[in-house]
């Protein structure tokens, strides 16, 4: 070898054999190697050759967590300012003869979707909330209201998971506890559907106290717009009417709402919005949704050989709609189609030693089914039209309608189903109108 080797390379005189075992740092090197015969005088001839040294570099390590499937039960924008006294999801807190004692009703009792709310709440999309207020009567023991949704006139006895959680935002004007009651129906009405009143309610998140009322142990501090999410199988589970204490699995309904006071006697206003139920499944198992439900996860890594950090991306071929940052890794998506797709995401890092960058990716399936609440286009006054959504056989289903500018629904028709794909073709006979299909098999009509 010629000019000055780098360190530790060396080459035999008689063999050729050339070795060098270079250090881990990026580094360019010119060697030029020359071999000489013994002439006289001696001749050589000589090549020049460049190694370019690359630092060792391990791939990331990509992980996907949970995700978090949330859809919707209720969001109250459908409905008129000021509807009816109890007729959206809960009744009047006078209604539920449990708790009736305990309330003042010549003070105030309502429930009612309104317009005028306080403010704070990042979650609340909308202009509607759902309102309820009430006052504790004095001189009661251990008062309690039971928000009861029992058949009213809509968004009845809405049907839950009871294998998932049930989160809504919710704002209280004094301090309270707050629990569940869940009705065990064992039904197979589609999430906020109709599910029923049959079987036993057992209180979620509440023990029982000596002479019969909750004791809730989730806390709401007064004015703030507070995000609450019950875990139900994790819950602490007491039975209320007809149960057992122990939670059962698949399908029940969201029963009442576990109301305590923790801020004295008096006039209370609780506002409620956007219920949903949300499923947490660990991926990159499959996952199955119903279209209008959002699929979200955060994306992470770990890398041996940080770099500058990691840098996340979904692959070219994944479904348009997806998004996903870059730098935090936060993936969302809410499909509004029956789909099947998979969703390929990729960590890359960034050494700034030189070395080639690495990858790791994870996929996973994405299965969407029509969602059988879904809110369909807006139908003019006088249009004729066809609506088709997918449906189980035996199933009933009902169309719904209700002012394009806003009110309650009310139905229209009703089909049971006798094939996978069901359709219905129906005239607007009235102004604009908004339609969706509700099923409603397994519930007490």
């Amino acid at each position: 070898m010629q000019g000055t080797p780098p360190a530790g390379a060396i080459i035999g005189a008689t063999s050729g054999t050339f070795t060098w075992t270079p250090t881990n740092v990026l580094s360019t090197n010119i060697i030029t190697v020359r071999v000489t015969d013994n002439g006289v005088p001696p001749l050589y001839d000589e090549k020049d050759m460049t190694i370019i040294v690359t630092p060792t570099n391990t791939a990331p390590t990509l992980s996907l967590g949970s995700a978090r499937i949330t859809e919707h039960v209720a969001n109250f924008e459908s409905f008129t300012n000021n509807t009816s006294n109890g007729n959206v999801m809960f009744r009047q807190p006078t209604f539920s003869g449990s708790t009736t004692a305990f309330i003042d009703a010549a003070v105030t009792n309502y429930t009612r979707v309104v317009t005028s709310f306080p403010g704070g709440n990042t979650n609340v999309g909308g202009v509607k909330v759902l309102v309820a207020s009430w006052s504790f009567k004095t001189g009661t023991t251990n008062p309690w209201v039971r928000l009861d949704t029992t058949s009213t006139a809509n968004l009845p006895n809405p049907t839950i998971d009871l294998g998932a959680r049930v989160k809504f935002d919710i704002y209280s004007t004094k301090a309270i506890k707050l629990g569940l009651g869940v009705r065990e129906t064992g039904g197979s009405a589609a999430i906020g559907a109709d599910g029923g009143i049959t079987g036993g309610i057992e209180w979620l998140g509440a023990a029982k106290l000596a002479n019969g009322s909750p004791d809730p142990s989730r806390s709401i501090t007064a004015s703030n717009w507070t995000t609450v999410e019950f875990n139900l199988p994790a819950e602490f589970c007491t039975n209320f009417s007809g149960g057992n204490s122990i939670l059962a699995t698949g399908k029940g309904t969201l029963e009442h709402l576990i109301v305590v006071p923790n801020g004295g006697m008096g006039v209370y206003t609780l506002y409620v919005d956007n219920v949903d139920v949300v499923w947490t499944p660990t991926l990159p198992s499959a996952i199955s949704m119903n279209a209008n439900s959002t699929l979200t996860f955060t994306a992470s890594g770990t890398d041996p050989d940080p770099g500058s950090g990691l840098d996340f991306g979904l692959d070219a071929d994944t479904v348009v709609g997806p998004a996903l940052d870059a730098v935090t890794g936060a993936f969302t998506w809410t499909p509004t189609t029956a789909t099947t797709n998979t969703i390929t995401v990729t960590a890359n890092d960034n050494p700034i030693n030189g070395a080639l960058p690495k990858s790791d990716t994870k996929s996973f399936t994405v299965t969407v089914t029509s969602d059988p609440l879904a809110v369909m286009s807006t139908v003019s006054g006088g249009e004729t039209f066809n609506l088709t959504w997918d449906s189980v056989p035996g199933h009933e289903y009902h169309v719904q309608s209700s002012p394009a500018s806003g009110g309650e629904w009310s139905d229209v028709g009703s089909v049971t189903a006798v094939d996978s794909t069901s359709s219905v073709t129906l005239t607007n006979d009235g102004t604009d109108r908004l339609y969706r299909i509700v099923e409603t098999t397994g519930s007490a009509e």
